[in-house]
């Protein structure tokens, strides 16, 4: 049995091969250049005669290794189906150990697992629970004991865990002892806002009882004042009367009748009631003053008459006694006054006829004047009120212009 290979070498320069490589070193087909397409083919050519001698020769020289091959793969062969069956047969209870060892070893990991899990599901769902809750938790955390025999090779896992569920309770706690307190201080503010809110009730209750309250009594007080003052003018205008009217006896006979009735026959608040028997009083005594003063104003009156009809006749006689007088006086006074009025009237007639003759220049003065005053036109003014004033003017002008025409018309008549 041979026990080593001889060197088999191919009887070819590998610098033909290396020429080749440099002939078609970095060539490319153009895209529809005939030309390239040729020599590319023909170095293929090339390339391929020369594989088809290495594989002949390959072939050549492989044929008798093969064969001698075949036989040792035969016996191979059958020495293995001698030795297969027993060290399957082993291969097969090494196999079966190891599964068992395998799925032993799985369960163990498994359980680690879940107890490692166990301590990190204390962390899940801490947001919804109470500070009590969180603080069980804490404790149950706290006590728990890490012996490497208990988690083995999962032992930092497993303090890892607890050290992340720790910091998240510690977190939750924080969390929610904030949400308490202000929870607590909502619910404190909500409470006291319902305290102030049902006491502003109960005060704005009263608050609008005592404005009713206040309205009606207003309103009552109201209709009570206007009714006595309603009856003050009442009584007033038709018993005590005022500066421009004073009820006489005959009136008051009427009005406090009515007055009496109206106190009687009417259910009345007290004060106004009170209001109605004070008029009735006062309205007696008014009407017995009114009485008394009638009484004595005739009386009175009834006294000047006398008075008067005395001074009337001594006024009487002294004026009789100087009618007489007077019409003795005026009788002398007569005669002088118609021959002095005589003297007069001759002296005026004689100076009447002189002026009548000295009035001709200045009657003829008098139309030049109004000859001017009928020329003379106003000056133009932008004032509308100025204008009006000037055109009364003038208005007045002309009508000045027209009187003088005819006072001397009447001059001129009156002389000639």
């Amino acid at each position: 049995m041979p026990t080593e290979t001889a060197v088999v070498k191919y009887n070819k320069d590998v610098a033909i091969i290396a020429a080749l490589d440099e002939k078609y070193k970095g060539i490319t087909i153009r895209p529809d250049n005939k030309d390239d397409y040729a020599i590319v083919k023909a170095g293929l050519k090339e390339y391929q005669t020369h594989r088809k001698e290495v594989t002949d020769w390959h072939q050549q020289g492989k044929a008798g290794i093969i064969k001698a091959g075949k036989a040792y793969d035969t016996e191979k062969n059958k020495w293995l189906a001698l030795i297969s069956p027993g060290e399957n047969l082993l291969k097969y209870a090494r196999q079966e150990e190891d599964r068992r060892v395998e799925a032993i070893d799985k369960k163990r990991i498994d359980e680690l697992k879940v107890m490692v899990n166990d301590i990190k599901s204390y962390e899940y769902n801490l947001s919804g629970k109470t500070q009590p809750e969180l603080q069980i938790l804490k404790s149950q955390l706290e006590t728990l004991s890490f012996e490497e025999e208990d988690y083995q090779e999962f032992l930092a896992d497993a303090q890892a865990a607890a050290y992340n569920a720790l910091r998240g309770i510690d977190e939750a706690l924080k969390s929610r002892i904030k949400l308490d307190k202000a929870e607590l201080e909502r619910k404190v503010d909500a409470d006291r806002l319902d305290k102030v809110r049902a006491e502003q009730e109960v005060a704005q209750k009263k608050i609008d009882a005592d404005e009713k309250r206040l309205k009606e009594e207003k309103k009552k007080k109201d209709s009570m004042d206007m009714a006595f003052e309603d009856q003050k003018e009442w009584f007033k205008k038709h018993v005590k009367g005022d500066s421009f009217q004073t009820p006489n006896v005959d009136d008051l006979k009427k009005s406090i009748p009515a007055l009496q009735a109206m106190a009687k026959h009417e259910v009345h608040e007290p004060s106004i009631q009170l209001l109605y028997d004070e008029q009735v009083i006062e309205a007696d005594g008014i009407l017995n003053f009114r009485k008394a003063e009638a009484k004595l104003q005739e009386e009175r009156e009834a006294l000047e008459a006398d008075k008067q009809e005395e001074v009337d006749r001594k006024e009487r006689e002294e004026f009789e006694k100087k009618a007489k007088i007077m019409a003795e006086r005026e009788a002398v006074e007569k005669v002088e006054r118609e021959h002095e009025e005589a003297e007069k009237k001759r002296v005026a007639d004689e100076a009447e006829k002189k002026r009548q003759a000295d009035l001709v220049p200045d009657r003829d003065k008098l139309l030049v004047l109004a000859d001017i005053l009928d020329e003379f036109i106003y000056p133009e003014f932008k004032d509308e009120k100025c204008r009006m004033i000037a055109h009364e003017a003038m208005k007045r002008v002309q009508d000045v212009s027209t009187w003088i025409r005819k006072e001397c018309e009447d001059l001129w008549s009156s002389t000639y």
